[in-house]
């Protein structure tokens, strides 16, 4: 009866938490309308929220700091936005879908292609990235954000492995390395410091990883493959392997191949190995944060202690079936929480990590709030 009781005032707590932060919110914006999607700037200055005043898919970006209208952005004519995250504090990266005429080898074609348009906060002007590149393929493919470069990412080419410096500013492309052909993936950090490169050849039947960081070292090698075994997902958290998926008859799923000596071992959680499922990686650091499947809905689990514990306040606080941590601060101190309950649209809230406080940043009304009123609210 005691330990019900304390966690009803826990539960009760964060609610309280939940209405205060959600009357400021108000108070600065008024009526949020209903978001598709939500990311948060890596300073916590900006709220971008998918947005649809027109009926058209458009973002609206928020300046937490003032009670100002937001910015409406609406993509170029012709485009149709999908998606939408922050690259550095003031450029929006928006993936969109565009018609491109092309020539081919079959001649002038009509394709639809994948592109990646740059927002700049401050000029208020939208680029195409890599717009002096052609290619028949989409070209989305970020290898690192340069997080120390606010100004450039590093992208790869649709057709071989070129890997390209791509000014956010301009949207151009400058050729940073030309890798021969045998190469079909090289992982970098977030700094853009490059950790090894994994090569198949077709002919030799034969798949190698080197580690990079000191000279080029074998460390893995598969013989007699007629494809590629396993496709590499990111860095460890501390950096010392490679986490790759494997689908071959001896592995399958999610396993470590340590950058010192090739070794190879099943990714765990608890101590218990994960099987196969997708991992979910961060884009300030290239390392993988944990993992997902899904049943009825998605369903995560982090390796980090800090975002597995706000994903734990989260589900607790707004009872709901699904919660996702959608982006976060690069001081990992807000979180876009995304909530989901079977049969209801997902929701979108704010967790202050300082203040273990959550509210809601746009959509129907927050999960918490009808939880309370419905009389259904479980603990």
């Amino acid at each position: 009866m005691r330990i019900r009781f304390k966690l009803l005032i826990a539960i009760l707590l964060v609610m309280n938490a939940v209405q205060a932060l959600a009357q400021t919110i108000e108070e600065k914006f008024g009526t949020i309308p209903p978001t598709w999607a939500a990311q948060i700037s890596p300073d916590g200055e900006r709220l971008a929220l998918g947005c649809s005043p027109s009926g058209v898919r458009a973002i609206c970006i928020y300046e937490l700091d003032s009670g100002d209208k937001p910015k409406l952005l609406i993509p170029p004519e012709g485009a149709k936005l999908t998606g939408f995250f922050w690259a550095s504090d003031s450029h929006l990266l928006q993936y969109v879908s565009v018609f491109e005429r092309l020539n081919t080898t079959d001649g002038i074609r009509d394709v639809t292609l994948r592109r990646l348009l740059s927002y700049n906060i401050e000029t208020e002007k939208t680029v195409f990235l890599m717009r002096n590149q052609k290619s028949a393929g989409s070209m989305t493919h970020i290898d690192s954000l340069l997080v120390d470069d606010p100004q450039t990412i590093k992208m790869v080419s649709g057709y071989g492995y070129t890997i390209y410096d791509v000014s956010l500013k301009t949207g151009k492309a400058k050729i940073d390395d030309r890798i021969r052909r045998s190469v079909i993936d090289v992982v970098f950090d977030a700094n853009g410091n490059r950790y090894d490169e994994v090569l198949f050849d077709v002919a030799a039947k034969r798949m190698r990883v080197n580690a990079t960081q000191d000279g080029r070292k074998l460390i893995y090698e598969e013989e007699d493959v007629e494809i590629p075994t396993f496709y590499v997902e990111g860095l460890s958290p501390d950096k010392t392997s490679l986490i790759v998926n494997f689908d071959n008859q001896d592995r399958t799923g999610p396993h470590y191949i340590s950058l010192e000596d090739g070794s190879v071992s099943p990714l765990s959680f608890d101590g218990e190995a994960v099987g196969d499922v997708s991992l979910i990686e961060d884009i300030f650091t290239g390392q993988i944060l944990g993992y997902r499947y899904t049943n009825d809905l998605s369903q995560r689990f982090y390796f980090d202690e800090q975002f597995q514990s706000i994903a734990n306040e989260a589900k607790l606080a707004l009872n709901a079936d699904s919660i996702t941590l959608v982006s976060w601060t690069k001081d990992r101190s807000l979180f876009v929480v995304r909530a989901t309950n079977i049969g209801l649209p997902a929701e979108y809230f704010l967790f202050d990590s300082a203040a273990s406080s959550i509210s809601p940043i746009g959509g129907a009304p927050p999960l918490a709030e009808r939880r309370r009123s419905g009389g259904s609210f479980a603990i």
